[in-house]
């Protein structure tokens, strides 16, 4: 798990997660994760925080996202955007024989 949140990275290393979660200081739009070091990325509003104040910053997200992604990997996203708003988003990074569903 990454966050920007200083004070909630904090937080979260004081919990116990018996070893199964790994909390890292990390800003996704200018991310320092290795090329391909994750099978999946799970976004909770996230990208959608990131479409409402600033598109851009989206976009960067999504590269960084498929950049540390392995090849077949899988991005998902819980977002309150209907899939209008998001589809575009993600269609500039998806791979040929790869989807995107709802």
């Amino acid at each position: 798990n990454t966050d920007v949140n200083t004070r909630f990275f904090k937080l979260k290393n004081t919990q116990n997660t018996n070893g199964f979660v790994e909390w890292r200081k990390d800003d996704i739009r200018n991310s320092s994760l290795a090329n391909q070091s994750f099978e999946a990325v799970i976004d909770k509003s996230t990208l959608d925080f990131l479409v409402a104040e600033n598109p851009d910053d989206a976009l960067k997200m999504l590269y960084h996202v498929h950049r540390i992604l392995k090849i077949g990997g899988c991005y998902v996203t819980v977002s309150m955007h209907p899939p209008p708003i998001i589809f575009p988003l993600l269609t500039p990074h998806v791979e040929e024989n790869s989807s995107i569903s709802c």
